[in-house]
C-alpha cells in the first residue's frame, strides 16, 4: 500500500509517518482529491494523507502525514508531547502570575505579610519574594 500511495503522491522515496494510528483490520479507501496539494482523502477515516517535507526522528525527507480533511496536520507523538509541555508551562506561568497579583492586591489592601501567607498557604519568605 505504501508504494502505491507514494506513487500517487508523485514522489518515490516518500516515507509514511503513521502518528500511531492502528489501521489493523480496517479497510481504508482513499480517493484522489486536490492533486495540486498532493492529498489522498479517506472519507471512512475522515482523514487525508498529504506530503510533508520536514525532519522526523533525525531524518530530513518528504513524508506522508495524516491530516484533517481541512489540511491541518495531526501532531506526531513528539509534537503532542511538546504541545502538552508548552501548555503546562503556560498554565504554570499564568498561575504564578495570578498568585503574584493576588499577593500584591492583598498587601495593597493593608493586609500584613503574615496574614497573606496564611491566606495563600505560602511562607512569609515566599510572600515577601512575590511582593517585590
Amino acid at each position: 500500500m505504501t508504494q502505491g500511495i507514494c506513487s500517487l503522491l508523485g514522489r518515490s522515496g516518500t516515507r509514511v509517518l503513521t502518528n500511531n494510528l492502528n489501521l489493523t483490520g480496517c479497510r481504508v479507501l482513499f480517493q484522489e482529491a486536490n492533486l495540486s496539494s498532493y492529498q489522498l482523502i479517506s472519507q471512512s477515516l475522515g482523514l487525508a494523507l498529504q506530503r510533508w517535507q520536514g525532519n522526523y526522528k533525525g531524518i530530513n525527507a518528504t513524508w506522508l502525514r495524516w491530516a484533517t480533511l481541512e489540511g491541518e496536520l495531526l501532531p506526531t507523538p513528539e509534537e503532542q508531547e511538546r504541545l502538552r509541555a508548552d501548555s503546562e508551562r503556560l498554565r504554570a506561568e499564568q498561575a504564578e502570575s495570578q498568585l503574584q497579583q493576588t499577593v500584591r492586591n492583598l498587601l495593597g489592601e493593608g493586609i500584613g505579610v503574615e496574614q497573606v501567607a496564611r491566606l495563600t498557604g505560602l511562607s512569609v519568605a515566599q510572600v515577601e519574594e512575590l511582593s517585590s
